[in-house]
């Protein structure tokens, strides 16, 4: 008996003493940095949503969109680093209880769309889907999209105002499951997001005006695709463009020089050139031309007013000259020398190689592999007639 209590004894004492021993601090040490990557390795997306994500949309060009699949089929959506977040919840569940009040929750797949920018209608197009645009802000006579007018004067479209001047009461009756607005930053832009919102009216901004690189831009489409479960015609529609603007670059490659080439714009307001970062800059080296003004204007995208001066000593010797045609409408070298008797000793004015854009260039972004294959002629000098996009100034 007693020595069954001192072999008990002895258990005890062993047992204490191994539950004493100091922990290892280096062991410590590494389990605590494990759990510390572990959270710093957490996508931020799955801590706001507590969801897992599953995967990461690939794009080949674009810089401003990311788009993440979500546990459960949910998908978020980033736009300019932030700029605008959306979440899309499947329409068979409900919308997260989140803290994050700037993240918009929206049902999908949609299918009664209002969109209000022309170029987001193109893509539309592009995969098939003009039969979910419930409403637009342009009248009929301003389109040059197939399919559009066709369907608004059967009534399947509705036109529900201009941008700044909606018939809110008509979106109301249009009932639409989502409203696609440019995310242009202004006032005005402001007040139409508050008002949609105040009416409870779902809607988010498209933001592919900020895209560098024209291929960026047409790569949003993937975002359309999923909105209207529509994702497989979106790749292969991309895919289409891809091989047939990299045929292009391939093409170019055989040109024995690539010649200087800008876009300008002329008017009563000044005249005005492209930012180096603008996607029409893009265009014109896919298609085989060296942008003439590098190293000359601003940083950045879209256009900026410059001097006749200025604008003169940049493209006296530039090979080719594409006038951009919006607010002032040029198709002829008289109504060019209108603004200015300097334009007639420009080069490309002297040489024949003075182009401006058709109504139809603002509109059909979905065409953007056929606007480089117009340039490509161009440069090539092989532009007979008036292009798809372009026309000769004579």
């Amino acid at each position: 008996m007693r020595k069954n209590f001192s072999l008990l004894a002895l258990v005890l004492l062993l047992a204490f003493a191994t539950a004493c021993e100091p922990i290892n601090s280096d062991e410590a040490e590494g389990k605590n940095t494990e759990n510390s990557l572990a959270l710093q390795d957490q996508d931020p997306v799955e801590e706001m949503t507590g969801l897992e994500v599953l995967a990461e949309e690939d794009f080949q060009y674009s810089k401003s969109l990311k788009i993440k699949r979500l546990a459960e089929d949910y998908i978020y959506v980033d736009m300019v680093d932030g700029a605008e977040r959306v979440l899309l919840v499947p329409k068979d569940k409900d919308f997260l209880d989140l803290e994050e009040e700037d993240l918009r929750q929206i049902h999908y797949p949609v299918e009664n769309i209002g969109v209000l920018s022309t170029t987001h209608v193109a893509l539309f197009r592009a995969i098939g889907q003009l039969d979910k645009i419930a409403f637009v802000n342009y009248e009929p006579e301003t389109w040059y999209i197939d399919g559009v007018v066709d369907r608004m004067e059967s009534g399947e479209i509705d036109f529900v105002g201009n941008y700044y001047d909606l018939d809110y009461e008509r979106i109301q009756e249009d009932n639409p499951d989502l409203v696609l607005r440019s995310s242009f930053v202004g006032e005005e832009e402001e007040k139409l997001n508050l008002k949609l919102d105040d009416l409870g009216i779902p809607n988010m901004g498209i933001s592919q005006y900020v895209e560098e690189d024209p291929r960026g831009r047409i790569e949003w489409v993937k975002l359309i695709g999923i909105l209207v479960g529509a994702q497989e015609e979106a790749q292969a529609y991309l895919e289409d463009q891809y091989a047939r603007i990299d045929k292009v670059v391939e093409e170019s490659k055989a040109l024995e020089k690539s010649p200087t080439i800008a876009s300008f714009r002329v008017g009563e307001d000044g005249t005005s050139v492209k930012r180096s970062g603008d996607y029409s800059i893009k265009m014109f080296e896919l298609a085989g031309g060296t942008y003439g003004l590098a190293g000359l204007v601003e940083e950045g995208t879209g256009a900026y007013k410059i001097t006749p001066e200025e604008f003169y000593a940049q493209a006296q010797d530039m090979d080719i000259l594409i006038h951009e045609n919006m607010g002032t409408f040029i198709e002829t070298k008289d109504q060019l020398l209108q603004y200015g008797d300097y334009l007639g000793d420009l080069k490309a004015l002297k040489e024949g190689r003075v182009y401006a854009t058709k109504e139809n260039y603002w509109q059909e972004m979905d065409k953007t592999a056929e606007m480089i294959e117009d340039l490509h002629a161009i440069i090539k000098g092989e532009a007979t007639g008036d292009l798809y996009f372009y026309q000769e100034v004579k």
